[in-house]
């Protein structure tokens, strides 16, 4: 740093003081990482045995993803000890796929033409209300009667926790129309569920007509790529890699992950990971992979009671370890249900006053840049290739 700079750190606060050194560390340890990840032997043999293209994805990603365990994984540590946090995190979950059901019919609606929606323009803003779900402006109210029909399907023996897919792919994909796209292993069983018992199944027969017109200008565009693409590699101006038969280094799998934090990293760095990976798996196998380490009564009752946080009778089963677990699982059933009634008052008391909920600002802004703004250009340029006026006024 320079004397003014200096000058300035020297001005602020101990706290600010810290603030600035935890991101000069942060940003030492990601240069550092990334130097070491291509420079040292043992690593760059550790990567010879995979396919180079699957490698350099793995290094950015990584830099990235140590950075955030390193910054979340005290925080995730905490969450795990706390099951009151675990509980209201599966309510919340329940009011977003009640929501983003919601939204996934004014999907069809928009592109059948029927409504315009405050803040969509082109269908890829659907993905920026899908992410930030909770401030929707144009859904309406969540009813008691969803609340009781998600409860009613929380509550079956047939319930699967899902990741939704984000409008409008779901609808891409999935309606039930008889249509060579019909697939409705990709669509949430709850959204089955709700069109089941409210009868909502005729939004999924409204013509898909704008998502189609979209669609149409964005091939334009992107057969304009590939051909200059083609183009470049015949004149030589891009030099295609030689086929690489190595396998692909599968560094998305978490044991794949884990054995190489294990092999080049610090056991502070394999610790953040593991409560990382613990806080986003589900419940029930965070205790299966515990129970692996117990292996009498006396030593997983004691564990099942601590992490209830209360003592409970155990239900009746002629395996113990079967009792245990469905103590677990009936305890774990009521306290979410109860949260749910809770998280709901909440949020029409939010909604009355006008009171926004929190959201992820980085990825709104990250999914708003690296995705809805390309495609909103792949509009343009498509409609630009065919001589049209290159902007979004489509429909």
């Amino acid at each position: 740093m320079d004397k003014k700079h200096l000058k300035q750190f020297e001005f602020l606060s101990e706290k600010g003081k810290g603030k600035v050194l935890k991101s000069l560390e942060m940003e030492y340890m990601k240069e550092s990482t990334l130097h070491r990840l291509k420079t040292n032997k043992a690593i760059q043999q550790f990567f010879s045995r995979y396919a180079g293209y699957s490698v350099e994805p793995f290094i950015t990603s990584f830099v990235q993803l140590k950075e955030y365990w390193l910054s979340n994984g005290d925080e995730a540590k905490k969450r795990n000890e706390d099951f009151a946090v675990y509980f209201h995190k599966e309510a919340r979950r329940a009011l977003k796929e009640i929501l983003r059901k919601k939204l996934l019919m004014k999907v069809c609606e928009w592109s059948a033409g029927l409504v315009e929606l405050e803040g969509v323009e082109i269908s890829a803003d659907f993905h920026y209300w899908n992410e930030d779900v909770m401030n929707c402006p144009f859904l309406e109210l969540i009813t008691p009667q969803e609340i009781d029909l998600y409860k009613q399907h929380f509550s079956s023996h047939n319930f699967a926790q899902h990741d939704w897919i984000c409008p409008p792919y779901t609808y891409y994909f999935v309606k039930r129309d008889g249509g060579t796209n019909a697939d409705s292993t990709s669509e949430p069983e709850f959204s089955m569920f709700y069109d089941t018992y409210m009868g909502t199944s005729s939004y999924w027969l409204l013509p898909d007509i704008r998502c189609v017109k979209e669609r149409y200008y964005r091939k334009i565009f992107d057969d304009d790529r590939m051909k200059k693409y083609h183009q470049d590699v015949a004149e030589g101006k891009i030099i295609l890699p030689k086929q690489d038969h190595r396998p692909y280094f599968k560094y998305y799998e978490n044991k794949e992950l884990e054995k190489f934090i294990e092999r080049f990293e610090s056991a502070e760095l394999l610790n953040k990971y593991r409560e990382y990976t613990f806080d986003n798996k589900r419940n029930d196998e965070q205790i299966s992979v515990e129970e692996e380490r117990l292996n009498s009564a006396a030593e997983l009752a004691p564990y099942y009671m601590k992490k209830l946080g209360v003592h409970l009778p155990v239900e009746a089963a002629d395996d113990y370890r079967v009792a245990l677990k469905q103590t677990w699982d009936n305890y774990k059933q009521q306290q979410i249900l109860k949260t749910i009634d809770t998280l709901y008052e909440d949020y029409l008391f939010r909604k009355q006053s006008g009171i926004g909920f929190e959201r992820d600002e980085e990825q709104i802004k990250d999914l708003q840049e690296r995705f809805i703004e390309y495609q909103r250009m792949e509009i343009r340029e498509g409609r630009r290739l065919l001589g049209e006026p290159p902007d979004l006024n489509i429909f």
